[in-house]
């Protein structure tokens, strides 16, 4: 009963904090009380990947993108220093932490599943560390329609790819390890697994694309702790476990600088079926359409980027509407 209740109470958008048919919080809710060590010990994305994504998403300057499931703004910290960039993210906690890092960013409360987002609003869609919590299917869905026709989906990773150096002491790895057990299996495991993949079979978007890009972060012995912590099988234990825990293994690991090297995976697609840059006509794979982005945002489309039509266009006081013989209607962004 409360579960049942607890789920019919859950906000427009919002995950439920129980989940109806096992009575649990949902493993991906769990970084809620933790937020301030997931907002110190996590690490951040490299900068090369702005490149990277501009280049296979023709992203210019100041292109609208959002950051879903946002946490703290980790990445979302990046896309501002070149995008338009909106954060969407369910937990309170981490929205009051992203807003004070980046005042000026939009930030909304939503999900995945549920963006509170007009239709065509964004070029990009991206996802940092959280796509393996997310109903995949609804969560490509949702990102499809807040896309514009020639827009993408990028999904991000950071997997370790050595120890940390100099290593933790085994005292201290053996404590984590036990931590984790008590608390249910992590993300990790889902995103190696790779079942998060299977949803864009039949969905909105085209082929998956991949690239990897290595980077190295930094932590004193506090940061190192609290990336332990934010560990979501951690996060959601009792505060006083987790204090305790963080007592054991201050007085276990050196105070030191650690170092690690993590390789983020990129992963992204453009929606299906789309070829054809909607401005001049000229296929998306081939050169540069940057100036073509720019011009998007403040004129309608010319082609169809399915079958590269001309559209024929009508402009009315509230926006436009571009008609394709083939492929119907395309407004623009409410």
């Amino acid at each position: 009963m409360l579960a049942a209740a607890a789920q019919a109470a859950a906000p427009v958008g919002i995950l439920p904090l129980v989940n109806a048919r096992t009575g649990q919080v949902p493993q991906g809710r769990k970084f809620a009380d933790a937020a301030r060590d997931y907002d110190t010990g996590r690490p951040g994305w490299p900068p090369a990947l702005l490149d990277l994504v501009s280049t296979v998403l023709h992203l210019s300057p100041g292109a609208p993108v959002v950051d879903v499931g946002a946490g703290t703004g980790k990445l979302t910290r990046l896309l501002a220093q070149r995008f338009r960039v909106t954060a969407v993210e369910p937990l309170a906690r981490m929205r009051a932490l992203l807003a004070e890092h980046l005042p000026g960013v939009p930030v909304h409360e939503g999900t995945a599943e549920r963006l509170p987002l007009p239709d065509g609003a964004v070029q990009a869609v991206f996802v940092a560390d959280a796509f393996h919590w997310f109903d995949a299917a609804a969560a490509l869905s949702e990102a499809a329609r807040v896309l514009r026709p020639t827009g993408g989906i990028v999904l991000l990773w950071n997997i370790p790819v050595g120890p940390w150096d100099p290593p933790v002491p085994e005292a201290a790895r053996r404590l984590v390890r036990e931590a984790i057990a008590r608390g249910g299996e992590p993300g990790g495991p889902r995103v190696a697994r790779g079942q998060w993949r299977e949803a864009f079979a039949g969905s909105p978007f085209g082929p998956l694309h991949h690239e990897q890009l290595d980077h190295e972060v930094e932590r004193n012995r506090a940061g190192l702790i609290a990336d332990f912590l934010s560990i979501s099988s951690i996060a959601g234990r009792p505060a006083d476990e987790r204090r305790v825990l963080r007592d054991r293994l201050t007085a276990l690991v050196p105070d030191a600088r650690y170092r690690q090297t993590l390789r983020t995976e990129v992963y992204w697609a453009r929606l299906a079926g789309v070829e054809w840059c909607d401005r001049c006509g000229g296929r998306l794979a081939e050169g540069s359409h940057a100036a073509c982005v720019v011009a998007r945002d403040l004129e309608p489309p010319r082609f169809c980027p399915r079958c590269r039509r001309r559209m024929r266009v009508q402009v009315l006081p509230a926006g436009w509407v571009a008609v394709c013989v083939e492929h119907g209607e395309t407004a623009s962004p409410a």
